[in-house]
This record gives structure tokens, C-alpha cells and sequence, in this order.
């Protein structure tokens, strides 16, 4: 529906749907879209950004009460790296512990063996996706919350994930506020609320001002308003860019018979997460293609080629990520160790304090390995092999597992 405005009038486009599925021919509209639920304060930032008078990106996020939820043991079942850590980094401030899966095969087998409280379900995974994991953990916990995740929140999936007895549904990229009033529906909250922290006025701006194709005020919100963590999540996004989504194209050419739909659907997302519009706009194209039961024709592979490498030269000017050296003391660094270790048998998210203590005491022990690929092992997530690792650094290091 066109709409006519003086050419001088600011617009403000509101919409339930993401910022992707605005047109491409109107990048102009990209500091004035205003999305559903509208709140009080999201009317004064747009008005503030289409005036000119807001920073493009807020550097002081006002503090906000954050529900505790100590003691609760929250499952969170999703097979991307960066969606772990995007949700698991909302979920620690609560003081939850909070437990991974990478699949729903693992989330059925966690939910077994272990006491969870809740459990938060991407819908979309590889060897068994959230209906199914669902339904199955469901038969054995009929009084267990499970709340679906989803970076498509069609009616289709909100009705098949009530029927598979799901209570609830967040759309990614997932806001805070909305994910901490869902899980207090289910989750008794403590009395005691934490605050949010603002970001320090002193801290190193590392954030660039601007990046074409990127949306850096939606990816921050992503982040909860965390500049360091967004900071971190485009370096992942940009590491994810140049290996796993390397052969994209490879797979696409082979159809329904390859990895192009799920790589593709994870694209999209991801993409959306960070802030990446220009990029997950035509991952949704492919996406809308594989579910129409379209052919991916070669112009729409040259489009999404084209995206791509136009996001990693936008990201090769990062500015490093930081590296925290420190002095650490035998005693605390074994004790790092063995609070790693307890973490990484039970797939809990580690603190990155406990990680930074126990990679600053082995860089110094000469004799033995860096812990540089420990620390890949958890970054990705990959705790068995991170946990045999650990126990050999340790011996190396003459540190005393407990």
C-alpha cells in the first residue's frame, strides 16, 4: 500500500515482521522501522532516530530489574553456536543454571537423566528436530515446561507446537524482556531482583558506527544492550561466515538431497540475530523458495554469494576482540580447572571469568600446551572433547583436579 508524505516528512514503518522483510530498494527506512509490541520507550527511540537526535546505537542501556531465577535448571536445546550463546547470555543473568543440547536427540536424553525445570526448543534441528523432542520428553514428563523457539513464528508452527505440548512460543531473534516474562509463567521468580548493569562510560568503544547491510541497533538489542557481547557475537558470526558456510553454494546446487535447506534456514537466523538484514533478506528468499518447492535458480545463488561476501568485507574491520591476561596462582588455577570440568560433565554453560582464570593459568606453565584449543572446544561447544583436553592440560600443568 503506497503511501504519499512530503518528501521532507520522516516515516516510521510498524510492523510484527522482521526488519529482512522490508523492501531492498528502501535502505532509507532502515533507522525508522518500529517493531511489534510497540512500547512507550520504542516510540521515543524511533522518533529520536528519525529526527537525527538519537546515536544510531545507544551506549548506555538504562537499568532494568532482571528476574532471579536461582536454583532453576534451564535445558536449552539448539544446534547453532551463536543461538547458545545469544540465549544462554540472557539466561545467566537470572542466576539459572543453565544445561546445552545440540539436538533434540541429546535434549531427550538430558531430559531423562537429569532435573530440568524448563526447557527452552528451537523447532528446526538436525537429527531430530523440537516437535519431535518434544512429544517424546513429554510422555515420560507430562508437568514439564517446554517453550518453542523460532525464527519463523508462522501459525502452522505455533499450532504443531501445541499439539506437541509445548506451553509457549518466542520468536528469534529473541528479546529479552519478553523471554524473562515467559519463563516467569513457568518458573517461580525469587523475591530478590538483579539489576541490569549499565555498560561503563569508560569502556573501549569497540563497536564500529556504521556497517553496510547491517542493522547495528537491532543486533545490539540482540545482545540485551551488551556492547562487548555483540561485539563478540559479529566476530562469531564472521568465523561462521568463512567455514561452515563456505560450501553453501555447493549444497544449494544439490537441491531437497543436500544441507542447503537447514543451512539456509540457520542462515537466515543467525543473520537476522546480528543484525545482518541485507544478508538474511536473501536467505529468506531461498528459504520462502524451499517451501514453495521451487527450484533455487542460479540468480538467486549469485544473490546470496553476493550478500555474503559483501558481510565478511563489512566484518574484516573488527577491531580484535580482547585478550585477558592475568596472574593466576596454582591453587585458583586448579580450582578453575576442576569448576570447569564439574560444568563441562554436566553441559553447563562456563562463566567467562572461570574460563579467563583457567586459560591465565595455563598460558603460563611453560612446559605444557596453550589452551588455545580448549578454549575452541568450549567455544563451540564440543564438551566431551573439551573435557579429555582439560584433564591432559592439568596433568601437564601439575594442577590437582578436585
Amino acid at each position: 500500500q503506497n503511501i504519499l508524505v512530503e518528501k521532507s516528512s520522516p516515516v516510521v514503518i510498524v510492523s510484527a515482521n522482521s526488519r529482512d522483510e522490508l523492501p531492498e530498494q528502501s535502505p532509507e527506512c532502515v533507522n525508522c522501522f518500529l517493531s511489534k509490541p510497540v512500547t512507550a520507550s520504542s516510540v521515543f527511540d524511533a522518533m529520536g532516530n528519525v529526527s537525527g537526535k538519537a546515536p544510531r546505537h545507544p551506549r548506555n542501556m538504562e537499568s532494568s530489574p532482571i528476574p532471579s531465577f536461582a536454583g532453576a535448571s534451564i535445558l536449552v536445546v539448539e544446534d547453532n553456536v551463536l543461538n547458545q550463546e545469544v540465549v544462554t547470555q540472557m539466561l545467566e543473568k537470572t542466576g539459572a543454571t543453565v544445561i546445552l543440547a545440540n539436538n533434540g536427540a541429546e535434549a531427550v536424553e538430558m531430559a531423562e537423566a537429569g532435573s530440568i525445570d524448563l526447557i527452552l526448543m528451537d523447532l528446526q534441528m538436525p537429527v531430530m528436530d523440537g516437535f519431535e523432542a518434544s512429544a517424546k520428553i513429554l510422555e515420560r514428563s507430562p508437568d514439564l515446561p517446554i517453550i518453542a523457539l523460532s525464527a519463523a513464528v508462522m501459525e502452522s508452527d505455533r499450532k504443531k507446537a501445541k499439539e506437541a505440548g509445548m506451553k509457549a512460543h518466542i520468536a528469534k531473534p529473541i528479546d529479552s524482556a519478553l523471554l524473562y516474562r515467559t519463563l516467569a509463567g513457568w518458573l517461580k521468580p525469587g523475591e530478590d531482583k538483579i539489576e541490569k548493569k549499565a555498560a561503563s562510560s569508560s569502556a573501549p568503544v569497540v563497536l564500529p558506527d556504521h556497517l553496510s547491510g547491517f542493522d547495528l541497533e537491532k543486533g545490539l538489542k540482540s545482545a540485551d544492550g551488551d556492547e562487548a557481547f555483540y561485539h563478540k557475537m559479529l566476530h562469531r558470526f564472521k568465523d561462521q561466515l568463512a567455514t561452515e558456510f563456505t560450501l553453501i553454494d555447493e549444497q544449494l546446487k544439490l537441491g531437497e538431497n543436500g544441507k542447503g535447506p537447514m543451512m539456509i534456514h540457520t542462515l537466515k537466523g543467525i543473520a537476522g540475530t546480528v543484525g545482518a538484514y541485507r544478508l538474511a533478506g536473501t536467505a529468506k528468499k531461498i528459504d520462502q523458495a524451499y517451501k514453495d518447492g521451487r527450484q533455487i535458480s542460479e540468480e538467486l545463488r549469485s544473490e546470496l554469494s553476493m550478500a555474503m561476501q559483501d558481510a565478511r568485507d563489512q566484518l574484516a574491520g573488527l577491531s580484535p576482540l580482547q585478550d585477558k591476561n592475568m596472574k593466576v596462582s596454582r591453587a585458583e588455577g586448579a580450582a578453575a580447572l576442576s569448576a570447569m570440568l564439574k560444568s563441562l560433565y554436566k553441559s553447563e554453560m562456563i562463566d567467562d571469568e572461570l574460563i579467563s582464570t583457567a586459560a591465565g593459568f595455563l598460558k603460563e606453565n611453560p612446559g605444557g600446551q596453550k589452551p588455545e584449543k580448549l578454549l575452541k572446544f568450549i567455544e563451540n561447544f564440543e564438551y566431551d572433547q573439551a573435557a579429555s583436553l582439560l584433564v591432559e592440560l592439568a596433568a601437564e600443568a601439575g594442577a590437582e583436579l578436585k
